[in-house]
């Protein structure tokens, strides 16, 4: 799953145009295989591996009548490649985001709710449909919280490293001396 989620960042934000994602994004949401036909060869690839991982997924969670998982497990995908097309998008209209337009889809591109959610498969009965609608659309303050602060330490990383994605570039370039200011007004400080 990781290993495929790295493609996909990649391909946002590094290999593909602007048009080509917009393509694959709306393929990803009709999350059908004859969206691919429309799709350059490299990405129908790709998007053929994503369906063919979460057939597996299906397969493996209708056997144990726990099928309802794999809607959840869908949209935790669909919401994470929402948030690189929109983060390419600003790239590629060089737009630079405002802090509050940022955190919302830079925290989630961070991948917590993916991994969480992804995590939730393998945990079989203990996890129920009231589990996985908290993790999708109660927004935890617990999750919220993890995925601020993996996002700002991944952007305080790339940053000491050089990374070549130019929205959040620019964006750390402008906000990371309010990095402090950030954390104490998601403490309730400020």
């Amino acid at each position: 799953m990781i290993a495929i989620v790295q493609v996909f960042d990649d391909m946002y934000d590094v290999y593909a145009t602007l048009e080509e994602q917009v393509v694959f994004t709306k393929a990803i949401e009709r999350w059908d295989v004859d969206a691919k036909d429309g799709l350059p060869e490299y990405m129908q690839v790709c998007y053929q591996i994503l369906l063919d991982l979460y057939d597996e997924f299906g397969y493996e969670l209708t056997r144990k009548g726990q099928s309802y998982h794999l809607f959840y497990a869908k949209e935790l995908m669909k919401n994470h490649l929402r948030t690189y097309f929109a983060e390419a998008k600003w790239f590629h209209q060089n737009h630079i985001p405002t802090m509050e337009q940022y955190m919302p889809v830079a925290s989630t591109s961070i991948g917590c709710e993916l991994l969480l959610g992804t995590s939730l498969l393998g945990m079989g009965d203990v996890v129920t449909k009231n589990d996985f609608d908290w993790l999708l659309f109660s927004d935890p303050k617990m999750v919220k919280a993890s995925k601020v602060v993996a996002r700002l330490l991944d952007d305080i990383a790339g940053h000491k490293n050089s990374f070549t994605d130019g929205a959040k570039e620019r964006t750390f370039g402008i906000f990371g001396g309010v990095f402090h200011e950030t954390i104490r007004s998601y403490r309730g400080r400020g």
